[in-house]
């Protein structure tokens, strides 16, 4: 398996569970010591909002060691409106020459309104100011912008996710 930046979810835990807690926020950050205060605050509290909150400390003190806990807030659709994320390949500045990487940022350029480049180093290798690129990724707002993205960079681009927004059972609108 290759090495991934979320170990939470692919290292020694196999399988992720989602719980929908509106009351998560209350309990960041979860340290021992946090948690410890929480329980002692709400345990007695006659709501039951704030019961809960101290059964869910206390259940992440009890279990630390079975689990891994983090409050993940849900994946909207990034800065907005870009539903495409182009990632570059690792030492993409070997595999593109400087005209197509010039030509590709003359094309995110012209097009800023649906092209979106917020790394600092991705920016810096496009406009020429660093040499170097060793990964990074843009956003594009379209479908239709990314065949011409394909013609310039292509050996450079390593994946493009898209975000769909889908919709759950009460009509409510949810993103992924």
């Amino acid at each position: 398996m290759r090495k991934h930046h979320n170990k939470l979810y692919f290292g020694k835990y196999g399988f992720k569970t989602i719980f929908k807690m509106p009351y998560a926020s209350k309990i960041y950050p979860t340290t021992d010591e946090n948690l410890h205060k929480l329980v002692k605050m709400y345990k007695m509290s006659a709501t039951n909002y704030d019961t809960n909150i101290a059964k869910i400390a206390q259940f992440i003190l009890d279990n630390r060691k079975q689990m891994k806990f983090r409050i993940q807030h849900k994946i909207t659709v990034p800065h907005g409106n870009f539903r495409y994320q182009i990632y570059l390949k690792k030492d993409v500045h070997r595999l593109i020459s400087d005209s197509d990487r010039e030509s590709l940022w003359r094309y995110l350029e012209n097009n800023s309104e649906h092209c979106l480049v917020t790394n600092k180093y991705v920016l810096d290798y496009l406009i020429g100011k660093y040499p170097y690129c060793y990964h990074g990724y843009f956003y594009v707002s379209e479908a239709k912008m990314l065949s011409p993205i394909y013609m310039i960079a292509q050996k450079g681009i390593d994946k493009v996710m898209k975000f769909v927004q889908i919709k759950n059972g009460n009509n409510k609108k949810i993103t992924k």
